[in-house]
């Protein structure tokens, strides 16, 4: 399920999030849709309050930045 992402200025970026627990509820399935969400926007992160959940979570995929052939200068 892909996530429609809020806008800047919506009262759940402006709150604090909540703490979750590894057992939070459906929590595999929110982080695949989240990932879902984030590829679909072309993302590399994504955090719980921009799909309009309040609880501290993000999720990173740095593979578009994977260069075997990039040097460090």
């Amino acid at each position: 399920m892909v996530y429609p992402i809020v806008s800047y200025g919506s009262q759940v970026l402006k709150k604090r999030a909540e703490v979750i627990s590894p057992d939070h509820p459906n929590l595999k399935e929110f982080i695949q849709n989240m990932f879902d969400t984030m590829y679909a926007c072309a993302g590399v992160g994504l955090a719980a309050p921009q799909v309009n959940f309040s609880i501290r979570l993000f999720i990173v995929d740095g593979a578009p930045f994977d260069d075997e052939d990039a040097t460090l200068t």
